[in-house]
Order: C-alpha cells, then structure tokens, then sequence
C-alpha cells in the first residue's frame, strides 16, 4: 500500500491521472469506467489473478492499443511466459526500480501515441481517416448526451476527383489532397 500511494503521487506530481484499485471487481470497474491508456496489473490480487483480470478486459485492450503491464514479485519464466502467452505487453518485477520506471512508462506511451497515431491518421496529409470519424463521432455522441447540446458534422466532398487522378496521376493528386487540406 506504501509503494503504491508512493507511485500514484509521483505519476500525478508527472500530470498522469492514475486510478488505484485494490482487488481485481474494483479494478476491472474502473477500466471500463475509464478505459486508461496504460494499465498495470499485479499478479496476486486478492480476488483473482492479474491473468484472469487481463483475460477479461484483453479485447478492448489490444483493439484500443493499450499499453498493459502484468506486476510481481515473481519473476520465474512460467509467470512471465504466461503474461505474453495471453497477450500482456509488458512484464515488471516489484519492487520497481523507479529510475527505470518512469523512463520505461513515457517510453512505452509515447509508443501508445504513434501507433494511434499512424493508424488514425492519412500518412499524406496528416487528416484523420476513416477510424478517427468513427472514434471522433462516438466521442462527439457521449459528450452530446451526457451535456444535452446537440453537435454538427459537415463534410466536403472533392468534385472529379477521380478525373484527376486518371489524367495526371497519383502525383499530382497527392499536391491536389495536400493543397487543400
């Protein structure tokens, strides 16, 4: 409890939000409350496993590019193996070494961020794509029933577009796409 009263501080003091539970239902509750961009999960909960915990929230994890980190004090081969075999990022033995720590965590969100990154925006022009509307119409719909107000979406559509690429190419479609965007 020391060690991790002593971790949310200094992650918060770094401008993270970190939510804390302290057996496997709290935590599997707020995940899906929250659904954080890392998470971290200790082995021995007293509920059940970390395993079990990562089993039950593994879909959404890896479709949302979640960075997850399995926590013990145990680091034989047959935990850790076990951790990757379902999926599990990363595996940290406890106690953290906090020099290595805080490193690894702004490394592996900043890996988070360019994986997102590159798979919701247009490699060209740097517009979100396809996936980002979709994420970005969920969002706008959350917020728009939880305040009440109503939200709008207006769309452009590129006349011809089709003829450009034929006579001139995909060249100059690209300079045509970067020009307007």
């Amino acid at each position: 409890l020391e060690f991790l009263t002593f971790t949310k501080e200094l992650l918060e003091g770094l401008g993270a939000q970190v939510l804390v539970a302290m057996n496997g239902k709290q935590g599997l509750q707020r995940f899906y409350d929250m659904q954080p961009s890392i998470v971290m999960i200790e082995m021995d909960l007293p509920d059940m496993t970390g395993i079990e915990v990562f089993e039950k929230i593994k879909g959404i994890v890896l479709s949302n590019h979640i960075m997850s980190i399995l926590l013990s004090g145990n680091d034989s081969t047959e935990i850790i193996s076990q951790a990757y075999e379902v999926g599990i990022i990363d595996f940290m033995r406890k106690p953290l070494d906090l020099k290595l720590f805080l490193p690894y965590l702004f490394n592996r969100d900043a890996l988070r961020k360019s994986i997102s990154q590159s798979i919701t925006t247009d490699g060209l022009t740097g517009v979100g794509n396809r996936k980002r509307l979709n994420e970005f119409l969920e969002y706008s719909k959350k917020l728009s029933r939880q305040s009440g107000e109503y939200f709008s979406v207006i769309m452009i559509d590129l006349d011809n577009f089709k003829q450009v690429n034929d006579t001139f190419g995909h060249a100059k479609v690209d300079d045509v796409l970067n020009a307007f965007t």
